[in-house]
């Protein structure tokens, strides 16, 4: 009996020194394949937006409040906005380190921020992005710490320092064409994923002939796109960088992106 008792001490002992190590920030390399490139040679919009997505994934299921933990309560982490500062894109086969860490929650938005670093140790993009949590029956924002307790693994760094640009209600829309969400575009949510929004600003930029990569994008998505639904792509002809895209079904607008070049 003495020697079971020890036996279940000692069990016990591994199982606390076998407890993983609980990482406040997130480190993933990501190698920068042939389908992440541009014409120039160089990581897309796409290509980044999909990195930094992974790694927040891949942070917040290590944490314990990832999508395998909200979905169990029928809920689910939702994209709502995203600041990027660009210095540089790498190009085909380079390495690149991006790190992360939840900062803050504010209201109904939990902030994440990233910082981007080449092989050199060059930091090339700094982003600061905000989350919800979603119910997928009502589609409406719920309270985070109904669900989770990020702020028990937020930092004070704050990787995006600039002052960020408010959306302007300017009214003064042409549109440059339309696109129609496909299966293929869709998620687990039922809804377009987030990264089909940055092949459609990049369209959209490359059509109003800006073909060199920005310094900056806000991109703010307001209404999910579900297959199927029409989207006209849009530019402000009076807010010089500033486009949507707008649901003609019901007119309306699901995402608005601001860019500086």
């Amino acid at each position: 009996m003495a020697d079971a008792t020890l036996s279940f001490e000692l069990f016990k002992i591994a199982g606390i020194f076998a407890k993983k190590t609980v990482e406040k920030i997130w480190r993933e390399h990501f190698k920068v394949h042939w389908d992440d490139i541009s014409l120039n040679g160089e990581l897309t919009l796409t290509g980044l937006n999909i990195m930094l997505q992974r790694a927040a994934t891949l942070h917040a299921e290590h944490l314990g409040f990832g999508f395998s933990q909200t979905s169990v309560h029928n809920a689910s982490w939702v994209l709502f906005r995203i600041n990027l500062e660009i210095i540089s894109m790498p190009h085909w086969q380079e390495m690149v380190l991006v790190e992360t860490w939840p900062r803050v929650v504010q209201g109904l938005a939990a902030f994440r921020d990233f910082k981007v670093t080449n092989s050199q140790g060059d930091i090339i993009c700094k982003a600061t992005s905000e989350w919800f949590i979603i119910d997928l029956t009502s589609r409406r924002p719920q309270r985070i710490d109904k669900y989770v307790d990020v702020e028990a693994y937020t930092s004070t760094d704050q990787s995006l320092t600039r002052e960020l640009p408010h959306i302007s209600r300017n009214p003064d829309y042409q549109t440059l064409f339309e696109v129609t969400p496909k299966y293929s575009d869709m998620d687990m949510n039922g809804h377009t994923n987030a990264r089909k929004y940055f092949d459609w600003l990049t369209d959209a930029m490359y059509f109003n002939h800006l073909k060199t990569m920005p310094k900056f994008v806000q991109l703010t998505y307001f209404s999910e796109c579900k297959l199927g639904e029409r989207i006209d792509i849009q530019y402000n002809t009076s807010v010089k960088g500033m486009y949507r895209g707008q649901k003609t079904a019901d007119d309306k607008t699901a995402f608005v992106a601001l860019v500086e070049m």
